[in-house]
């Protein structure tokens, strides 16, 4: 009967191809296949191996994967002429998503096959429970079936995990929920940035969004993990932003240099400690989409860990439909962020620019409507953070701000708690944000 199981051992080569080919695809077969998902033993050692490399960030080719296995896994396996025919196949890489959803439903099918051959097997039993062999049927078809890692549970799952949650919070004291934003009153406001949540940043140009989320990277704490998608600045100019709160030195200064020769010392050591901590990652190519966004993070997250991710800022997103209305895509993309978040287990804080409707009023403060091009992400954010600074405005219109260096941040929208005004001050000289006021 085992041989005649559903099987493609054409599919399975052309998978494990392309993983060779291009690493990254391993991201999206993890968390859908396991290695027991491939019917052929052979495929099985290989696919656990090159998972097994891919976490530790290993860059896999040929070469690389069999100096990382024993001699006997290695003829086991069918030796380096195995190895080579796999790696060798002429298959592209465009149909990958095809190939994993075909092995994927192949084992369900063997799984489904197994399940009633076992039923078949105990209801010719002399003495059969009739009750027993329905009821085993149904637990292996629903096991068998289940795709998904995220599970349908019942009130008694429910409760038994949120008192979990309730009691490792009173066991540690009350500890934030989510990951610390760097300042204690915001942490306080929305429990810090929680996994599963969507956190919008807006707010008109040069009011301090972009300084805001350096300076919130730059406070994660050791073994806490952010990821930044700068979509407006090449990845020299974002360290130099990065740097210059550290050292207190003006960014533009950084840039061309103009430091003293005692400066440097206070450089170097700031960007040790950064590097020391080495739990912030960058990448900075325009124009993607939220697919590929995903993507990366996914891969961060299997390889080192990933708790938070910012992304600036949504409207240099690329939509997945250029046609669609602007309110269309913007809302695409928001929802897609806020699955990201739930299905990663990470946070996403995405920074957003608000409509020119603020610079017409008295006042100046942003509300919600002022979020550019969609109500989507009002929708879909758990949390809204608007940003305002009164010495901006003064100094456009000509007057003496009377709340010079401070930052509003409004928490506009709260799912969790209460909304309402935080102050920050933001010294633009040496882009610092603080929770108290900066005296140099």
């Amino acid at each position: 009967m085992d041989n005649q199981l559903p099987s493609n051992k054409e599919v399975e080569i052309a998978l494990i191809a392309n993983i060779f080919l291009k690493n990254d695809i391993i991201a999206d077969c993890i968390g859908t296949l396991k290695k027991n998902d491939f019917y052929y033993n052979s495929h099985k050692v290989i696919y656990s191996k090159l998972v097994e490399l891919y976490k530790k960030s290993t860059s896999i080719d040929l070469l690389i994967f069999i100096n990382n296995i024993s001699k006997e896994t290695l003829k086991s396996i069918g030796g380096i002429t195995y190895l080579s025919e796999i790696v060798g196949s002429e298959v592209s890489t465009v149909n990958y998503i095809q190939y994993i959803k075909t092995v994927k439903n192949l084992s369900i099918k063997r799984e489904l096959i197994k399940a009633c051959q076992e039923a078949l097997n105990m209801a010719y039993g002399e003495e059969v429970d009739i009750r027993g062999v329905i009821d085993t049927l149904e637990t292996k078809i629903h096991s068998a079936s289940d795709i998904s890692e995220e599970k349908t549970v019942n009130l008694e799952e429910l409760m038994t995990q949120s008192i979990d949650l309730i009691d490792n919070g009173y066991k540690n004291g009350g500890q934030l929920l989510g990951t610390t934003t760097g300042y204690k009153l915001l942490d306080n406001a929305i429990n810090g940035f929680v996994k599963g949540d969507l956190c919008i940043i807006a707010a008109r140009p040069s009011m301090g969004k972009t300084a805001l989320s350096m300076e919130m990277l730059n406070k994660l704490p050791l073994g806490k993990k952010g990821l930044l998608f700068e979509m407006e600045m090449p990845k020299g100019k974002l360290g130099i932003r990065m740097l210059a709160p550290r050292t207190c030195i003006n960014p533009q200064d950084l840039s061309k240099g103009l430091i003293k020769d005692t400066d440097f010392n206070v450089i170097q050591k700031e960007a040790e400690k950064m590097a020391f901590k080495n739990n912030v990652f960058i990448n900075c190519r325009t124009g993607l989409s939220v697919s590929e966004i995903k993507a990366e993070a996914k891969k961060i997250k299997i390889q080192n860990g990933l708790d938070v991710i910012f992304v600036d800022h949504i409207g240099k997103v690329r939509p997945d439909n250029p046609k669609a209305t602007k309110n269309d895509q913007i809302g695409q993309i928001s929802e897609g962020f806020k699955n990201m978040a739930m299905d990663l287990d990470i946070c996403c804080v995405v920074l957003s620019q608000l409509n020119r409707e603020v610079e017409r009023r008295t006042d100046k403060h942003p509300i919600m409507s002022d979020l550019r091009d969609s109500g989507c992400i009002e929708q879909d954010a758990d949390e809204i953070l608007m940003l305002y600074r009164d010495d901006y405005y003064a100094e456009r219109e000509g007057r003496k701000s009377n709340r010079p260096g401070l930052l509003e941040v409004l928490v506009a929208k709260n799912r969790d708690g209460n909304v309402g005004a935080i102050k920050l001050y933001y010294n633009t000289n040496y882009q610092i944000i603080s929770d108290h006021p900066i005296l140099y």
